[in-house]
């Protein structure tokens, strides 16, 4: 809260560039950055908006919003025999377009009498476009054709603003300026200031009065819909505030004003503000500039030209200011305790939410279904090849493709280089896991890391986006293809390298017969029986599964590689420790180091690991499961039935009662007497039934690249690199690590230029 206190008490730190991609037409009082310009539009509008001013207009206020709704509902209730079935969310908003409309434009819109006006639906068709084009610019040229806003609203939806400007305009020609209403709209065409000397545009009104109506409209009736759902939740609340409204105003004759309301409704107004704090109106995050000096946060500094996100639902459930911030949340709750989430991860009890049924591109797969037979009927047929038994008859193959293949490129740079190589290590340890897990899928080289890369690396990290995007924006589902995330010809290619290989199986199968094939996922997968409603596996859900194994096998252990490597850049004192041990476990250079040897004898290594997992924690965001039929009881409170329990491991991995001192970078936890306890905390792979079935294979590539490649090679930041040993946050004392972004993986936010280190040969003594 003070950071964010600090951050909007001045102009200093503006709105970030990603607003303008919310305007539809320029620039608004909302999305402008520029200081002058929201000032101006401050002095034009602000007026209207003082409580006096307010006061002036209550009796309209009223008649729009509660005398209309009154009128409403008493004629509903009299068809209905004394009751009547309302969708208040729905009447909320009708209530707000008619207040704030009237006040805009002058005149009564009349929602709340019809049930509804299309003015209202316009508006929030409007905000959902400019959402998405703010998420996606590639869509911006044909934002109103979406589905979200079609070319037809957007007209009446323009047509009804324009129409209202030109009657203004002629009514002011007609009867003169003196002798029309002030109004919103009025008080906008009057105004005569500018930033540039011409008088307001026609665009501009335009654009301002679009901005008034989402921000009259939606915040209001949505803060009105979570006060009377809050009611309908906690019955003993709804009592106390009816108790107190009744107490305070006995007369019933006199309708309830905004002044003796503000004096007198304690409780009610308590009630408002936990629902405003508990629920959020204006979700997501909100970008400001750190500003030509850099910002000074509470625990560490932003850098210039660095964006801060503001967030506000998490401003409102900081711990430091809210004791037990998650009671009285009717829908969900987030966990950061370890306990509780080894009692939920434990069972099947409670199962994925909907949530991840979204992030599916053809159907349900072992990640995405909460159906616990088909989950236990994928592992029993995909699990096998992913123990260490069955990895070690694999582990020759995943050190060609991974370590060996790694430091012959290594070697063919360095000697390029005159023996040196700068080297984007990143981008390489996603070719590695590429490599290795391409081929035990499609038994078949992958030739990533000899080629400098291959295009199924991004085609999959490509898919992983467009899966969150439409997971977050279900509506966008059926173009999640062509969001430029994806677009549609690599998605054909994609398909095309999986389908492919999937017929090739087939065809040799056909050929040389099935004894003759080699064992890999796709045999696996292709010849298991076993089924739910007792069909063969169909080449959909083939494709489903080879799609997921691709995505994790990728994604989740070359970042872990990747942040243990930046780790032995940004504290070379750890770095240092991990070569000796290495070199004092395995001195022999002839023999590679293998899985197992690596696991029993590198305690210090394994540690540095654990660490890396911990402190930043590559499978990021929440995690929702259900809380089943019975509710859940979390350490400290019970969760109800039908209630979605968000698992952070994040959190979890920063749990102050688990870990001490959690933002400091510390191996040696998982040395000495409590090492093997603490190994346990660790859940990077999750744990419980729904534990990660790849991490065994994660494990071996851990080990045989990186042991390998630190004895082999040396490395160090190159003299432009901004994240080091020495670039140290004041607050905590350690460096800063470099700045990453959150799909369902971690990844570096800007890799070309944080990820790479110059490669060296080591010399060693003979």
């Amino acid at each position: 809260m003070s950071d964010a206190k600090k951050l909007l008490a001045t102009y200093k730190y503006p709105k970030s560039k990603e607003y303008e991609s919310l305007s539809f037409i320029e620039q608004s009082i909302f999305t402008t950055s520029d200081e002058a310009y929201n000032r101006m539009r401050r002095r034009q509008i602000g007026p209207v908006f003082t409580f006096t001013s307010l006061a002036n207009m209550e009796d309209q206020i009223l008649r729009d919003g509660y005398l209309a709704l009154s009128k409403k509902l008493t004629q509903l209730i009299e068809a209905g025999n004394g009751k009547a079935k309302v969708n208040y969310y729905k009447y909320f908003q009708s209530v707000t377009t008619d207040v704030i409309g009237h006040m805009i434009f002058g005149r009564e819109i009349g929602a709340v009498p019809s049930g509804g006006h299309p003015l209202t639906q316009w508006v929030n068709d409007s905000v959902n476009a400019a959402i998405q084009t703010a998420k996606f610019p590639i869509l911006k040229p044909i934002k109103r054709y979406l589905g979200l806003f079609r070319i037809k609203d957007f007209k009446k939806y323009m047509a009804f603003r324009d129409n209202a400007i030109s009657d203004r305009y002629a009514q002011i020609e007609k009867i003169g300026r003196e002798n029309v209403k002030e109004d919103i709209l009025q008080m906008i065409i009057d105004n005569k200031e500018s930033i540039d000397g011409k008088p307001i545009t026609r665009a501009q009104i335009h654009v301002e009065l679009g901005t008034i109506l989402v921000a009259g409209i939606d915040t209001t009736s949505m803060t009105m819909t979570y006060f009377l759902h809050v009611c309908t939740l906690y019955p003993h609340i709804y009592k106390k505030v009816v108790e107190e409204i009744d107490r305070e105003f006995p007369d019933r004759t006199q309708l309830i004003r905004v002044n003796e309301g503000r004096k007198k409704l304690h409780y009610f107004t308590a009630v408002i503000l936990e629902a405003m704090r508990y629920r959020t109106v204006v979700g997501g995050t909100f970008p400001r500039d750190s500003s030509e000096d850099g910002f000074q946060l509470s625990d560490y500094y932003i850098p210039p030209d660095h964006i801060i996100n503001i967030f506000l639902e998490g401003i409102h459930y900081d711990e430091r200011v809210w004791k037990d911030p998650h009671v009285f949340n009717p829908d969900s709750v987030s966990i950061t305790t370890m306990s509780d989430a080894k009692k939920l991860l434990a069972t099947y009890k409670y199962p994925k939410s909907k949530e991840y049924e979204s992030l599916s591109f053809i159907e349900q797969s072992i990640f995405t279904t909460s159906d616990e037979a088909y989950n236990r009927m994928r592992r029993r047929q995909i699990g096998p090849v992913f123990t260490f038994t069955s990895l070690a008859n694999m582990e020759d193959q995943i050190l060609r493709d991974g370590y060996l293949a790694l430091s012959k490129k290594l070697t063919q740079l360095i000697e390029a280089g005159n023996g040196k190589a700068k080297v984007n290590y990143y981008k390489y340890f996603q070719s590695v896991t590429t490599d290795v897990i391409g081929h035990m899928i499609f038994g078949r080289e992958i030739g990533a890391v000899p080629s400098g890369g291959h295009p199924l690396t991004q085609w999959v990290n490509d898919s992983v986006n467009a899966a969150i995007q439409t997971a977050k924006f279900p509506i966008l589902k059926p173009i999640k293809r062509y969001l430029g995330l994806f677009r549609i010809k690599d998605f054909k290619k994609y398909m095309a390298f999986r389908d492919n290989a999937i017929s090739d199986r087939y065809a040799q199968i056909e050929k040389i017969g099935r004894e003759n094939v080699k064992e890999d996922i796709l045999q696996m997968i292709i010849d298991n029986k076993e089924s739910i409603d007792g069909k063969p596996i169909t080449r959909a859900q083939i494709h489903v599964e080879l799609g997921t194994i691709l995505v994790a096998g990728i994604d989740t252990t070359s970042m872990t590689m990747t942040y243990f490597l930046h780790v032995c850049t940004l504290y070379p004192h750890i770095y240092k420790k991990v070569v000796e041990e290495i070199d004092r476990e395995f001195p022999d250079r002839t023999q590679l180091i293998r899985v197992n040897e690596g696991r029993k004898k590198l305690h210090y290594f394994t540690a540095v690991i654990l660490e890396a997992m911990r402190y930043r924690t590559v499978v990021g965001g929440t995690f929702p499961r259900d809380s089943s039929e019975d509710g859940f009881q979390l350490s400290d409170y019970y969760i109800p039935p039908d209630h979605i329990i968000n698992i952070f491991l994040e959190g979890i991995h920063y749990d102050e009662r688990v870990w001490k001192d959690p933002h400091v970078f510390n191996p040696d936890r998982y040395l000495g007497p409590n090492g093997e306890e603490m190994k346990k905390e660790i859940i990077a792979f999750s744990l419980g039934v729904r534990i990660c079935i790849g991490r065994n294979l994660a494990w071996t590539e851990i080990y045989t690249v990186l042991a390998n490649l630190l004895r082999e090679y040396e490395f160090e930041i190159p003299n432009d690199c901004e994240f080091g040993p020495n670039n140290v946050d004041p607050a905590t004392g350690q460096p800063h690590m470099f700045p990453d972004k959150i799909y369902i993986t971690r990844c570096p936010e800007n890799p070309d230029r944080d990820c790479n280190v110059v490669f060296r040969r080591r010399r060693f003594v003979k």
